[in-house]
C-alpha cells in the first residue's frame, strides 16, 4: 500500500491533512500525481465555469510505501526526476 500526500509550500496542512489518497501500487500514486498536476496547469489555462470541479495544483508531494515506511517525496512540475 502506498499513501500520497501532497500540499501547498506556503501553507502545508502538516501530517495527515496532507493526505491526499491510498494507492495498492507506486505507480499507480506517481500517475494520479502527474495527471492531476497537468490536468490542474490546463485548467489554468481554460475559462472558468459555475459548476466545474477545481483541480488543485500541488506545490510538493510525498508517497510512503507501508511496507518498510519508506518515503518517496518530489517537487514541482516534473516529478519523480522524469
Amino acid at each position: 500500500m502506498f499513501l500520497l500526500f501532497a500540499g501547498d509550500n506556503y501553507y502545508p496542512s502538516g501530517g495527515w491533512g496532507d493526505f491526499i489518497q491510498e494507492f495498492e501500487t507506486l505507480e499507480g500514486a506517481k500517475e494520479w500525481y502527474k495527471t492531476n498536476q497537468r490536468r490542474a496547469q490546463e485548467q489554468r489555462n481554460e475559462p472558468w465555469y459555475a459548476g466545474r470541479e477545481q483541480l488543485h495544483h500541488y506545490d510538493w508531494g510525498q508517497i510512503v510505501n507501508t511496507e518498510n515506511m519508506e518515503e518517496i517525496a518530489f517537487t514541482g512540475e516534473e516529478p519523480f526526476g522524469e
